[in-house]
């Protein structure tokens, strides 16, 4: 359980959090993080604006890989640098071994075949601007494929806020994005930052 009770947001009701958290879980023995937001009392306690429940089991074994959303470009430095613990190739190489597909073979550094079918990275490039932050070809190139793949991009999810009290009565959104990282393979890239920007004086 974290309690952010000390760093309220006071005097507004569309609050910009901008905050990272990080537990960890053992699933399925704790399947469901709960993320409550509460109204700040001086005198007396704190009342639950509403809530929101994330089944993380469903989202780990989902077939869309929703663990960790895929960003649009392969950066290596950089504020969108990659976040997720395992590369985009052996990415690949596991959503294809799971849904029966032939394995993923690299004829060259921009070329990657599966089964009858070639993908040459000039194919989705071909109108893109690369800042100095992409990382391997080859790297770029299996990301490319596994968003035709229609796996789950990087995106921010808005969900509803509901009170127990009044569970059929909306009291609110939140918009946050949740990764899952199994320990087994190995350490998450840097932290995304999601601080609020603070206005120079």
């Amino acid at each position: 359980t974290i309690d952010n009770r000390d760093e309220r947001i006071p005097n507004t009701t569309n609050p910009v959090f901008g905050k990272m958290f990080e537990l960890k879980t053992i699933i399925p023995t704790a399947k469901d993080l709960i993320i409550r937001v509460k109204d700040w009392d001086l005198l007396t306690s704190d009342d639950v604006i509403g809530q929101t429940t994330i089944d993380l089991e469903n989202r780990f074994l989902s077939k869309y890989r929703a663990t960790c959303g895929l960003p649009l470009q392969y950066n290596v430095t950089g504020p969108n640098q990659w976040r997720d613990s395992v590369r985009p190739r052996k990415i690949l190489y596991d959503v294809c071994k799971r849904n029966n597909l032939p394995v993923p073979e690299l004829l060259d550094e921009q070329t990657i075949k599966i089964g009858d079918y070639l993908f040459h990275l000039e194919d989705f490039e071909q109108e893109k601007h690369l800042t100095i932050h992409v990382g391997d070809d080859e790297e770029r190139l299996a990301l490319y494929i596994l968003h035709k793949l229609r796996l789950c991009p990087e995106h921010v999810e808005t969900r509803p806020l509901f009170n127990p009290i009044q569970p059929l009565i909306e009291q609110g959104r939140l918009e946050l994005f949740i990764d899952i990282f199994p320990r087994s393979q190995g350490s998450p890239g840097p932290v995304f930052t999601i601080t609020p920007r603070k206005p120079k004086p």
